[in-house]
């Protein structure tokens, strides 16, 4: 499964250095320095910038999130899949070469 051939589940991603982010109530708001985009996310999308924080594999979020909130592994990995490489496009997250 993947969204492009450059992002899979096994794909290393880790938040960028060019964002910042700041807790908004229950959401969590970034803005993409190089863009001058700003971007809210949930409280599931928070947990999943929190982990890349550090190089993870998208499947190694989901891992984490699919046992933390009632989500199933399956709809994770595609809604992963899908806004990670969306983050990956505006260089919110980039890749980590193994």
């Amino acid at each position: 499964m993947s969204i492009s051939p450059e992002i899979t589940l096994q794909t290393k991603l880790q938040a960028s250095v060019n964002v910042v982010v700041s807790q908004l109530d229950e959401e969590l708001v970034m803005m993409g320095i190089e863009n001058s985009a700003y971007y809210s996310i949930d409280d599931v999308g928070a947990r999943a910038w929190e982990l890349l924080a550090e190089p993870h594999t998208i499947s190694g979020i989901c891992d984490v999130i699919s046992s933390e909130y009632k989500v199933s592994r399956a709809q994770c990995e595609q809604d992963m899949l899908e806004w990670l490489g969306e983050m990956v496009k505006e260089n919110l997250v980039h890749v980590v070469e193994v």
